[in-house]
């Protein structure tokens, strides 16, 4: 479970805003189910003019205050027992969904790149059999190398293909793309393209996706400024729900570090254009 705080400005005038802060103040926190997963609390919070009261709004977050999504526009303070919810896991895995849609619609041939997925924590094993119909050269780079094997195993004795597995990255003789799913930011500086969840993660292009598309029912709840991915992915890692975790970036940032390449060119402008 997680909780969303919804400001709500005082009104004008001295007694109107008054009866707001007491009306405000007594409101419990509203809890909201998901489809197929644990519920989240909305809880609103009076802004006055002399700011917010932070140790009320922490004594009602209770045991949750770690896990709070704020708007833009309210910063949380910094000294004091509240902290915002920042997603790891769902990230990568925005970031893998959209690598993969934008390498599928581009149709590469196969066997003329090498496509690297890099996963440190080995989070993603079973997603690995969505890389095998895009590329004939597949590597993985993981520190859980065991944790992969049977994966690979499986692969080869369903398909017949063979997946390379490494500690660290090394430049092939072939265009290399990269889906980055977390480990060492630099390790990429030579791959063709790098599909990364922010503009850390260095490559001579890095394709960088943001946003995504929430359902109807969510979008009045975060319509007050709640960054729509953190609010997915609060969703999914809190409240163990699976309804974005198919989801795709909204929109694509392009981000050229290194020489011309046809080859990045390529991806970046299908990327760009809608994938």
């Amino acid at each position: 479970m997680f909780v969303i705080l919804k400001p709500v400005d005082a009104p004008s005038g001295f007694f109107a805003s008054r009866k707001m802060k007491k009306a405000v103040d007594e409101k419990p926190a509203e809890f909201i189910r998901t489809a197929d997963g644990m519920p989240f609390a909305v809880l609103e919070i009076f802004n006055g003019k002399n700011g917010i009261e932070w140790k009320k709004v922490i004594g009602k977050c209770g045991r949750y205050t770690s896990r709070v999504i704020a708007p833009e526009t309210i910063s949380l303070p910094a000294n004091q027992h509240i902290s915002p919810f920042i997603p790891s896991g769902f990230l990568y895995g925005l970031c893998l969904n959209t690598a993969l849609e934008i390498l599928d619609t581009v149709k590469l041939p196969p066997d003329s790149f090498v496509l690297t997925l890099c996963d440190r924590e080995a989070k993603f094993t079973q997603e690995l059999c969505r890389l095998v119909p895009l590329c004939s050269s597949i590597k993985v780079i993981t520190e859980k190398i065991e944790k992969y094997i049977p994966v690979c195993t499986d692969i080869l004795e369903k398909t017949g293909a063979s997946v390379m597995l490494r500690t660290s990255f090394e430049k092939s003789s072939k265009r290399d793309a990269v889906i980055f799913c977390g480990g060492e930011k630099n390790e990429f500086v030579s791959a063709d393209i790098v599909f990364a969840p922010d503009k850390t993660v260095r490559g001579k292009t890095t394709v960088i996706g943001s946003g995504i598309v929430l359902l109807e029912e969510h979008k009045s709840i975060t319509g007050n400024g709640i960054d729509p991915v953190l609010f997915a992915g609060a969703v999914t890692e809190l409240c163990g729900s699976r309804t974005y975790e198919n989801s795709v970036c909204e929109r694509i940032d392009i981000i050229r570090r290194g020489g011309e390449s046809a080859f990045a060119d390529l991806i970046s402008s299908i990327a760009e254009n809608g994938a």
